[in-house]
């Protein structure tokens, strides 16, 4: 990742936080994110995963009818595929990210966080170094895959109280570094980061491996406010520090979703513009 002149981001917003459709799919939002200037979106690929393949031919020809590019998922796995412990079943797994990676690419995704805190959940009383392990093999696994497919794969720290392996950057950075894949890389989550009480700064130890950003107001995990437009001005900063031009996709709650995704994409828009004139 090569520092640039000019911080400009690419500003999404993951519509499972904010969609009212059954199937999480977020056909009620996206044509109004792509009317308020929103540059791409964030989808649920376990939501899209479970769909038959009729009612995904459906909602794949209404989502690229939008006009808004779906370059993003998060949702990576279904909470009741395991990923560590005895369960783990291989086989399961491959026949997931079949039709996992056929979706998304058809879909024009360019970016997968895999966060999946329910799947891969140490169970109680197995080996946290075995399920590191598990975790390792699993990459080599979705490399193959994100390379043939040319898609990126962005390992998301979870706080704690979402799941018991991989809460920091810094672990997920480990885990990216074992896997040495250009097709590996880490997510930066403002909200699990904070809640963890991690230095931002963490991200200067491998900048190539920093693959997409998460943001949210701390307080209600709900979209950024102006009150705290400073705080958000020093997480910027560090962006801009280590030269990331890439996606950031406001992963928060709403109960009036066009007012604050309106007013958050504004907002962050200018604290970008006054970061780009200050000297």
């Amino acid at each position: 990742m090569n520092k640039q002149n000019t911080f400009a981001l690419r500003y999404g917003c993951c519509v499972n936080m904010i969609t009212h459709t059954e199937n999480v799919s977020g056909i009620d939002v996206i044509p109004v994110l792509k009317e308020l200037g929103f540059d791409y979106a964030d989808l649920s690929l376990s939501h899209l995963c479970a769909l038959d393949e009729a009612t995904f031919s459906n909602v794949q020809s209404e989502l690229l009818g939008f006009g808004l590019p779906l370059e993003a998922c998060n949702n990576f796995f279904p909470g009741d595929l395991r990923l560590t412990g005895h369960e783990v079943n291989k086989d399961l797994i491959v026949t997931y990210l079949n039709k996992a990676f056929k979706r998304a690419a058809a879909l024009g995704v360019k970016v997968i966080v895999f966060g999946s805190g329910l799947a891969r959940m140490v169970p109680q009383g197995f080996s946290m170094s075995q399920a590191s392990s598990q975790l390792d093999d699993l990459l080599v696994i979705l490399d193959k895959y994100a390379k043939q497919y040319d898609i990126t794969i962005a390992i998301e720290p979870l706080r704690k109280q979402e799941c018991n392996i991989v809460n920091t950057y810094s672990e997920a950075l480990i885990l990216a570094r074992t896997a040495n894949s250009a097709n590996i890389g880490c997510l930066l989550d403002s909200f699990h980061l904070n809640t963890e009480n991690e230095n931002i700064s963490v991200i200067q130890n491998d900048i190539e491996k920093l693959a997409h950003v998460h943001f949210a107001e701390q307080v209600g995990r709900v979209f950024p406010r102006l009150e705290n437009k400073q705080t958000y001005k020093k997480f910027f900063s560090h962006l801009k520090e280590v030269g990331y031009c890439q996606r950031l996709s406001i992963e928060a709650y709403s109960e009036n979703y066009i007012y604050d995704a309106k007013r958050a994409l504004k907002l962050l828009k200018d604290i970008e513009n006054e970061l780009n004139h200050e000297l």
